[in-house]
């Protein structure tokens, strides 16, 4: 099963040069340094290291004055309901 999850902001945007930089190390936008003076620029580049880590992909479009959406896309093993077993081994995750 495929799962999307869209966070979606109507604040201040991200200009199209600055949008290419938003997922690295250290990085954070001087535009946005008065709402997040405290940020150290980590968080958007560790989930996006960590999605991609688990086969998933995160996406980043914004329109200035407008606002951001970040989405993640992933694939999800799901268990059927009469499934009672705990745990998945290698040949369950084969048939899904």
């Amino acid at each position: 099963m495929k799962i999307i999850i869209e966070i979606t902001d109507n604040g201040v945007g991200i200009s199209p040069e600055k949008i290419k930089s938003v997922f690295m190390n250290f990085n954070s936008l001087a535009e946005h340094q008065k709402m997040n003076p405290r940020g150290t620029g980590l968080g958007l580049s560790i989930c996006k290291n960590l999605i991609e880590k688990m086969g998933g992909q995160v996406n980043v479009s914004s329109l200035q004055g407008k606002g951001t959406t970040f989405s993640v896309e992933m694939m999800a093993l799901c268990r059927h309901g009469s499934d009672k077993r705990k745990d998945f081994n290698k040949k369950d995750q084969e048939k899904y």
